[in-house]
C-alpha cells in the first residue's frame, strides 16, 4: 500500500489511526490491523455524509483519549512527501484547521485541532469549510507546498 509506505517515511513523530468504511466486508480492515495499525470498521449508512460524520466521531474521540493536540487527516489515496506534518505545523495554532489543497480540494491532507474536533463530534459535517466555520476557529489554506499525489480510485485499496 504506498500510502503505508508514504507514512513511514514521514519525519515527525506521528502514530496511525484508521476507520474502514468498506461496505459489506471486513477485508480491508483486517489488511490494515495486519500492518500493526489501529483500524475500526463502520458499515457505511446510504448517506455519504452521515458515514463521514461517523467517522470523524471515532477520529476525534481516538485522539482525545489518547491525548493528542491535532489530528492530520490525510486519507489512503494521498500521497504526501516525508516533510508534510512540519509544514502543516508550521502554519497550525490551537484552534485551527490547516488543509494543503489536493486536486483543487481542501479535504485530503488536513491538520486539525482535536479540542475543536472532540467538542464538536456530534455536529460534524464532511465539508471542510462549514466545518470550519462550526469550530469557529481559524482556517488556513494553502496550495504548492508539498508534492501530494493524488491516486486514481482503483488503486486506493491496493
Amino acid at each position: 500500500m504506498e500510502w503505508w509506505a508514504a507514512y513511514q517515511a514521514f519525519t515527525y513523530p506521528s502514530s496511525v489511526f484508521m476507520v474502514d468504511n468498506t461496505p459489506g466486508t471486513l477485508e480491508y480492515a483486517r489488511r490494515i490491523r495486519a500492518l500493526g495499525i489501529p483500524c475500526d470498521h463502520l458499515e457505511p449508512l446510504d448517506d455519504l455524509y452521515d458515514t463521514m460524520e461517523l467517522c470523524w466521531q471515532r477520529i476525534a474521540t481516538f485522539a482525545h483519549e489518547n491525548g493528542y493536540d491535532a489530528v492530520a487527516s490525510i486519507e489512503a489515496d494521498v500521497i504526501c512527501p516525508p516533510n508534510t506534518l512540519e509544514v502543516l505545523l508550521s502554519y497550525w495554532t490551537p484552534g485551527s484547521v490547516v488543509a494543503h489543497k489536493v486536486n483543487g480540494w481542501c479535504l485530503g491532507c488536513t491538520l486539525i485541532d482535536t479540542k475543536k474536533l472532540y467538542e464538536t463530534r456530534y455536529e460534524w459535517k464532511v465539508v471542510m469549510e462549514a466545518a470550519v466555520r462550526m469550530l469557529g476557529g481559524e482556517y488556513v489554506m494553502i496550495d504548492d507546498e508539498l508534492d501530494i499525489k493524488h491516486l486514481e480510485r482503483e488503486v486506493v485499496h491496493g
